[in-house]
């Protein structure tokens, strides 16, 4: 049975400013969200199986603590490899935690065995939200985390996820998106918010929060209401895809890589990449040092986590970029160009802008 588990959070010198800071970056509009400069150190690691090579790559960046965290388990039953990012909000409290219970959370539904993979991933999603809220009440703290995962088989791919961080599949030469960023400018995501009894306000849940699905958020939570009913909910989305010998790869992250770049120009930037060399843990760090802010009030200044998974039995004969590419893959759900949330419209005062000094929560 192989095991392996990358780096949860980022090692040392991060790592000891997340404790040093704790969680005064929840406070909306905090002096000390930004570093004077940005942390550029890159953390990077490769584990391979029969089947996938992965890759993560993270970078503080401008951000004073480092809040993403990310597992992987191969074979967390047998045939089936998981793969989570968690970018976190208000302290790395929620994403450490989450990123430690999660596989063993989902190894716990009788679904994961029996094959219902659809079924086990809400059921760990909601599972895994009721453990890392009990934490926050025994704790005090309050804090929050977005989760995107996937679990991979030899023809599918299932994925969940709540808030911002996505997966996208490499495809040939266009991307097909695995999830769906659940933003208070989505207009399904504000319906449900505001049906539930919340507020949008300045692009914002309560004018606090960034994304309308998340797990832990505590204090946005009620104990008396069932997961669908709660105004910023656990409830994941949850795709299923066939995979094509086209597929190349399986790009994971935080909103840190796709407030800066389309899912389109994620996948490019990798196959351009890789016919000049398949060193993938340099692309992973190439990408983020050319996403990040050479200043603040731009884009490119929050973490950023990227997990690559590709393919060694697939994608081994995709044409340089402009080629078409037929595929006879299927999705059980398919979101449109005009469905997928991109960063806000710069000028526009109802949404957060780029730099805006209020981190997520």
């Amino acid at each position: 049975n192989s095991f392996c588990t990358l780096l949860r959070r980022m090692p040392s010198p991060a790592a000891a400013q997340v404790r040093l800071y704790g969680d005064s970056s929840s406070v909306p509009g905090a002096k000390d969200v930004f570093l004077p400069r940005p942390d550029t150190s890159r953390y990077s690691a490769e584990v391979e199986a029969d089947d996938v090579i992965v890759t993560t790559v993270g970078m503080q960046g401008w951000r004073n603590t480092m809040e993403d965290a990310h597992a992987v388990q191969f074979n967390l039953i047998p045939g089936v490899h998981f793969f989570a990012v968690f970018d976190g909000h208000g302290g790395i409290d929620s994403a450490l935690r989450a990123s430690d219970i999660f596989s063993e959370h989902l190894k716990r539904t009788p679904h994961l065995a029996a094959g219902r993979y659809e079924e086990a991933l809400r059921e760990a999603f909601l599972s895994v939200d009721e453990e890392v809220c009990r934490l926050q009440a025994q704790t005090g703290k309050n804090s929050g985390t977005t989760a995107v995962v996937v679990l991979l088989t030899a023809t599918h791919v299932y994925c969940g996820n709540v808030g911002d961080s996505r997966a996208v599949l490499c495809r040939g030469n266009r991307a097909v998106e695995l999830s769906e960023d659940h933003k208070p400018n989505l207009k399904r995501e504000a319906d449900r918010v505001v049906a539930n009894g919340g507020q949008i306000i300045n692009g914002r849940v309560r004018g606090m929060l960034a994304m309308t699905r998340a797990l832990g958020d505590a204090m946005f939570k009620s104990s008396n209401l069932p997961p669908e009913r709660q105004v910023v909910s656990a409830v994941p989305d949850v795709t299923v895809t066939e995979l094509v010998d086209e597929d190349v790869a399986i790009i994971m992250a935080c909103d840190g890589i796709w407030d800066c770049i389309t899912s389109q120009e994620v996948c490019q930037f990798f196959i351009e990449e890789n016919h000049e060399h398949d060193d993938w843990a340099l692309m992973c760090e190439h990408l983020c040092e050319i996403l990040v802010a050479p200043a603040l009030h731009q884009f490119g200044t929050d973490n950023m986590t990227v997990l690559a998974i590709r393919f060694k039995n697939r994608g081994l004969h995709v044409g340089k970029l402009g080629s078409p590419t037929p595929t006879t893959g299927k999705m059980s759900r398919t979101f449109s160009g005009e469905d997928v949330v991109r960063p806000p419209t710069l000028g526009n005062p109802a949404l957060p802008q780029p730099g805006d000094d209020a981190p997520k929560r």
